[in-house]
Protein backbone atom coordinates (compact mmCIF):
# COMPACT_ATOMS: atom_id res chain seq x y z
CA UNK A 1 0.00 0.00 0.00
CA UNK A 2 2.82 2.38 0.91
CA UNK A 3 4.57 1.62 -2.40
CA UNK A 4 1.43 2.45 -4.38
CA UNK A 5 1.04 5.74 -2.52
CA UNK A 6 4.57 6.69 -3.47
CA UNK A 7 3.96 5.80 -7.11
CA UNK A 8 0.72 7.81 -7.21
CA UNK A 9 2.46 10.73 -5.51
CA UNK A 10 5.24 10.73 -8.10
CA UNK A 11 2.73 10.63 -10.96
CA UNK A 12 0.83 13.52 -9.44
CA UNK A 13 4.02 15.53 -9.01
CA UNK A 14 4.94 15.06 -12.69
CA UNK A 15 1.39 15.98 -13.72
CA UNK A 16 1.38 19.10 -11.53
CA UNK A 17 4.81 20.09 -12.86
CA UNK A 18 3.58 19.91 -16.44
CA UNK A 19 0.53 22.03 -15.61
CA UNK A 20 2.54 24.59 -13.68
CA UNK A 21 5.08 24.75 -16.46
CA UNK A 22 2.35 25.50 -19.00
CA UNK A 23 0.85 28.18 -16.76
CA UNK A 24 4.10 29.88 -15.95
CA UNK A 25 5.82 29.64 -19.29
CA UNK A 26 2.91 31.36 -20.99
CA UNK A 27 2.19 33.81 -18.20
CA UNK A 28 2.73 37.54 -18.36
CA UNK A 29 5.81 37.57 -16.15
CA UNK A 30 7.61 34.28 -16.83
CA UNK A 31 10.83 34.98 -14.94
CA UNK A 32 9.11 36.27 -11.80
CA UNK A 33 6.59 33.40 -11.72
CA UNK A 34 9.22 30.70 -12.15
CA UNK A 35 11.46 32.24 -9.50
CA UNK A 36 8.52 32.28 -7.10
CA UNK A 37 7.75 28.58 -7.58
CA UNK A 38 11.36 27.35 -7.45
CA UNK A 39 12.22 29.43 -4.40
CA UNK A 40 9.65 27.66 -2.20
CA UNK A 41 11.56 24.94 -0.36
CA UNK A 42 8.62 23.31 1.43
CA UNK A 43 8.18 20.51 -1.13
CA UNK A 44 11.54 19.51 -2.59
CA UNK A 45 10.01 16.81 -4.83
CA UNK A 46 7.73 19.35 -6.48
CA UNK A 47 10.63 21.79 -6.98
CA UNK A 48 12.80 19.03 -8.47
CA UNK A 49 9.99 18.04 -10.82
CA UNK A 50 9.48 21.60 -12.02
CA UNK A 51 13.23 22.15 -12.36
CA UNK A 52 13.57 19.03 -14.52
CA UNK A 53 10.79 20.17 -16.84
CA UNK A 54 12.18 23.69 -17.14
CA UNK A 55 15.76 22.50 -17.68
CA UNK A 56 14.72 20.73 -20.88
CA UNK A 57 13.35 23.91 -22.42
CA UNK A 58 16.70 25.79 -22.61
CA UNK A 59 14.78 28.99 -21.99
CA UNK A 60 17.11 31.82 -20.95
CA UNK A 61 14.20 33.52 -19.16
CA UNK A 62 14.59 31.00 -16.34
CA UNK A 63 18.35 31.45 -15.99
CA UNK A 64 18.15 33.63 -12.88
CA UNK A 65 16.09 30.96 -11.08
CA UNK A 66 18.64 28.26 -11.81
CA UNK A 67 21.51 30.59 -10.91
CA UNK A 68 19.89 31.27 -7.52
CA UNK A 69 19.45 27.55 -6.86
CA UNK A 70 23.00 26.68 -7.90
CA UNK A 71 24.62 29.34 -5.74
CA UNK A 72 22.55 28.51 -2.65
CA UNK A 73 24.76 26.13 -0.60
CA UNK A 74 21.88 25.36 1.75
CA UNK A 75 19.67 24.04 -1.04
CA UNK A 76 19.09 20.38 -1.89
CA UNK A 77 22.02 18.73 -3.71
CA UNK A 78 19.84 17.08 -6.33
CA UNK A 79 18.11 20.26 -7.44
CA UNK A 80 21.45 22.09 -7.50
CA UNK A 81 22.82 19.43 -9.87
CA UNK A 82 19.77 19.91 -12.09
CA UNK A 83 20.42 23.67 -12.05
CA UNK A 84 24.05 23.07 -13.05
CA UNK A 85 22.96 20.98 -16.06
CA UNK A 86 20.32 23.54 -17.00
CA UNK A 87 22.79 26.42 -16.97
CA UNK A 88 25.16 24.49 -19.23
CA UNK A 89 22.35 23.94 -21.74
CA UNK A 90 21.93 27.71 -21.99
CA UNK A 91 25.42 28.21 -23.35
CA UNK A 92 27.60 31.17 -22.50
CA UNK A 93 24.83 32.78 -20.44
CA UNK A 94 25.28 30.08 -17.82
CA UNK A 95 29.06 30.25 -17.49
CA UNK A 96 29.60 32.67 -14.60
CA UNK A 97 27.51 30.93 -11.92
CA UNK A 98 29.16 27.64 -12.85
CA UNK A 99 32.59 29.23 -12.44
CA UNK A 100 31.61 30.74 -9.08
CA UNK A 101 30.62 27.33 -7.72
CA UNK A 102 33.69 25.62 -9.17
CA UNK A 103 36.04 27.99 -7.36
CA UNK A 104 34.29 27.87 -3.97
CA UNK A 105 36.44 25.49 -1.90
CA UNK A 106 33.78 25.24 0.81
CA UNK A 107 30.96 24.20 -1.50
CA UNK A 108 29.56 20.71 -2.14
CA UNK A 109 32.15 18.61 -4.04
CA UNK A 110 29.58 16.90 -6.28
CA UNK A 111 28.08 20.23 -7.28
CA UNK A 112 31.54 21.69 -7.97
CA UNK A 113 32.52 18.71 -10.12
CA UNK A 114 29.21 19.03 -11.97
CA UNK A 115 30.11 22.65 -12.72
CA UNK A 116 33.46 21.52 -14.17
CA UNK A 117 31.84 18.91 -16.40
CA UNK A 118 29.17 21.34 -17.59
CA UNK A 119 31.64 24.09 -18.40
CA UNK A 120 33.40 21.58 -20.63
CA UNK A 121 30.13 21.07 -22.53
CA UNK A 122 29.71 24.75 -23.36
CA UNK A 123 32.48 24.82 -25.95
CA UNK A 124 35.56 26.95 -26.53
CA UNK A 125 34.38 29.73 -24.22
CA UNK A 126 33.75 27.20 -21.47
CA UNK A 127 37.25 25.76 -21.93
CA UNK A 128 38.72 29.26 -21.58
CA UNK A 129 36.98 29.62 -18.22
CA UNK A 130 38.16 26.16 -17.15
CA UNK A 131 41.73 27.18 -17.91
CA UNK A 132 41.29 30.41 -15.97
CA UNK A 133 39.75 28.56 -13.01
CA UNK A 134 42.55 25.99 -12.96
CA UNK A 135 45.14 28.78 -12.95
CA UNK A 136 43.41 30.37 -9.95
CA UNK A 137 43.35 27.08 -8.05
CA UNK A 138 47.03 26.52 -8.83
CA UNK A 139 47.80 29.77 -7.04
CA UNK A 140 46.47 28.21 -3.82
CA UNK A 141 49.04 25.38 -3.70
CA UNK A 142 50.83 24.77 -0.42
CA UNK A 143 54.31 23.38 0.09
CA UNK A 144 54.72 20.14 2.03
CA UNK A 145 57.03 17.15 2.30
CA UNK A 146 60.35 18.69 1.36
CA UNK A 147 58.95 21.87 -0.17
CA UNK A 148 56.99 20.09 -2.90
CA UNK A 149 53.83 21.93 -4.03
CA UNK A 150 50.49 20.24 -3.27
CA UNK A 151 46.90 21.10 -4.18
CA UNK A 152 44.76 21.55 -1.07
CA UNK A 153 42.50 18.58 -0.23
CA UNK A 154 39.36 20.72 -0.69
CA UNK A 155 40.29 21.49 -4.27
CA UNK A 156 41.87 18.12 -5.19
CA UNK A 157 38.84 16.11 -6.45
CA UNK A 158 37.62 19.12 -8.42
CA UNK A 159 41.07 19.70 -9.90
CA UNK A 160 41.39 16.04 -10.91
CA UNK A 161 38.09 16.25 -12.80
CA UNK A 162 39.09 19.58 -14.30
CA UNK A 163 42.32 18.07 -15.62
CA UNK A 164 40.42 15.18 -17.23
CA UNK A 165 38.06 17.60 -18.95
CA UNK A 166 40.95 19.73 -20.23
CA UNK A 167 42.62 16.66 -21.72
CA UNK A 168 39.39 15.47 -23.33
CA UNK A 169 39.00 18.77 -25.19
CA UNK A 170 42.03 17.79 -27.33
CA UNK A 171 42.69 21.51 -27.60
CA UNK A 172 46.31 22.57 -28.05
CA UNK A 173 45.79 25.63 -25.86
CA UNK A 174 45.42 23.49 -22.70
CA UNK A 175 48.89 21.96 -22.96
CA UNK A 176 50.95 24.80 -21.38
CA UNK A 177 48.69 24.74 -18.31
CA UNK A 178 48.84 20.94 -18.06
CA UNK A 179 52.63 21.11 -18.29
CA UNK A 180 52.62 23.60 -15.42
CA UNK A 181 50.54 21.16 -13.38
CA UNK A 182 53.32 18.57 -13.70
CA UNK A 183 55.14 20.56 -11.02
CA UNK A 184 52.37 19.92 -8.45
CA UNK A 185 52.98 16.66 -6.62
CA UNK A 186 49.47 15.30 -6.12
CA UNK A 187 48.18 16.00 -9.67
CA UNK A 188 51.27 15.06 -11.73
CA UNK A 189 49.94 11.71 -12.91
CA UNK A 190 46.57 13.18 -13.91
CA UNK A 191 48.28 16.05 -15.76
CA UNK A 192 50.53 13.59 -17.62
CA UNK A 193 47.53 11.48 -18.65
CA UNK A 194 45.65 14.57 -19.84
CA UNK A 195 48.61 15.74 -21.94
CA UNK A 196 48.61 12.41 -23.74
CA UNK A 197 44.83 12.51 -24.07
CA UNK A 198 45.04 15.71 -26.13
CA UNK A 199 46.73 13.76 -28.90
CA UNK A 200 48.75 16.83 -29.82
CA UNK A 201 52.14 16.37 -31.53
CA UNK A 202 53.62 19.31 -29.60
CA UNK A 203 53.33 17.25 -26.41
CA UNK A 204 55.73 14.52 -27.59
CA UNK A 205 58.91 16.11 -26.24
CA UNK A 206 57.35 16.67 -22.80
CA UNK A 207 56.06 13.10 -22.55
CA UNK A 208 59.33 11.64 -23.84
CA UNK A 209 61.19 13.47 -21.08
CA UNK A 210 58.73 12.14 -18.50
CA UNK A 211 59.78 8.59 -19.40
CA UNK A 212 62.88 9.39 -17.31
CA UNK A 213 60.85 10.53 -14.30
CA UNK A 214 61.29 9.01 -10.81
CA UNK A 215 57.59 8.18 -10.57
CA UNK A 216 56.45 4.88 -12.11
CA UNK A 217 52.81 6.05 -12.59
CA UNK A 218 54.10 9.16 -14.39
CA UNK A 219 56.34 7.07 -16.67
CA UNK A 220 53.52 4.66 -17.46
CA UNK A 221 51.16 7.55 -18.22
CA UNK A 222 53.79 9.17 -20.42
CA UNK A 223 54.25 5.97 -22.44
CA UNK A 224 50.48 5.56 -22.80
CA UNK A 225 50.19 9.18 -23.93
CA UNK A 226 52.88 8.71 -26.57
CA UNK A 227 51.05 5.64 -27.81
CA UNK A 228 47.89 7.72 -28.07
CA UNK A 229 49.63 10.47 -30.05
CA UNK A 230 51.33 7.90 -32.35
CA UNK A 231 54.21 10.15 -33.33
CA UNK A 232 57.33 8.48 -34.74
CA UNK A 233 59.34 11.16 -32.95
CA UNK A 234 58.65 9.26 -29.72
CA UNK A 235 60.14 5.95 -30.93
CA UNK A 236 63.76 6.43 -29.68
CA UNK A 237 62.59 7.40 -26.17
CA UNK A 238 60.15 4.47 -26.01
CA UNK A 239 62.84 2.03 -27.17
CA UNK A 240 65.04 3.19 -24.30
CA UNK A 241 62.16 2.64 -21.89
CA UNK A 242 62.00 -1.02 -22.88
CA UNK A 243 65.01 -1.32 -20.58
CA UNK A 244 63.30 0.35 -17.61
CA UNK A 245 63.66 -1.42 -14.27
CA UNK A 246 59.89 -1.42 -13.73
CA UNK A 247 57.84 -4.03 -15.64
CA UNK A 248 54.80 -1.72 -15.92
CA UNK A 249 56.91 0.87 -17.73
CA UNK A 250 58.43 -1.75 -20.03
CA UNK A 251 54.98 -3.09 -20.90
CA UNK A 252 53.48 0.37 -21.47
CA UNK A 253 56.43 1.34 -23.70
CA UNK A 254 56.08 -1.82 -25.76
CA UNK A 255 52.35 -1.23 -26.19
CA UNK A 256 53.01 2.34 -27.34
CA UNK A 257 55.59 1.16 -29.88
CA UNK A 258 53.04 -1.32 -31.21
CA UNK A 259 50.49 1.46 -31.66
CA UNK A 260 52.98 3.71 -33.44
CA UNK A 261 54.02 0.87 -35.76
CA UNK A 262 57.53 2.06 -36.60
CA UNK A 263 59.86 -0.69 -37.90
CA UNK A 264 62.76 0.74 -35.87
CA UNK A 265 61.23 -0.90 -32.82
CA UNK A 266 61.36 -4.41 -34.31
CA UNK A 267 64.96 -5.30 -33.39
CA UNK A 268 64.83 -3.80 -29.84
CA UNK A 269 61.58 -5.62 -29.12
CA UNK A 270 63.03 -8.95 -30.26
CA UNK A 271 66.10 -8.43 -28.08
CA UNK A 272 64.04 -7.51 -25.04
CA UNK A 273 61.66 -10.42 -25.54
CA UNK A 274 64.61 -12.82 -25.38
CA UNK A 275 65.82 -11.46 -22.04
CA UNK A 276 62.51 -10.51 -20.38
CA UNK A 277 61.90 -12.53 -17.21
CA UNK A 278 58.24 -11.72 -16.66
CA UNK A 279 55.89 -13.72 -18.87
CA UNK A 280 53.18 -11.02 -18.75
CA UNK A 281 55.57 -8.36 -20.06
CA UNK A 282 56.97 -10.74 -22.66
CA UNK A 283 53.43 -11.35 -23.94
CA UNK A 284 52.84 -7.60 -24.30
CA UNK A 285 56.12 -7.20 -26.19
CA UNK A 286 55.25 -10.08 -28.53
CA UNK A 287 51.89 -8.50 -29.25
CA UNK A 288 53.60 -5.17 -30.01
CA UNK A 289 56.05 -6.92 -32.32
CA UNK A 290 53.19 -8.49 -34.30
CA UNK A 291 51.68 -5.02 -34.73
CA UNK A 292 54.81 -3.91 -36.60
CA UNK A 293 54.40 -6.56 -39.30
Amino acid sequence: MIVWRRIVRRILIVFICEILFSLYIYGDNIEKNINTVLSKKEDINLRIGIAKVLSKEKNTKVISAFETILLDKSDNEKIRLIASDALASMGESGIQPLVNVLLDADDNVKVRISAVVNLGKIGSKGVDYLIDSAEKILKTVSFQKGSKPFIDAKHLPVMVELIKILGSTKDIKVIPLLEEMLKVENIRVEACKAIGETGQQVAVSTLALLLLDDSVPVKVSAAEGLGNIKSKLAVPALIRSLEDSNPKVRAASATALGKIGDKRAEKPLKEDISKENLESVKTVMQSALKSLK
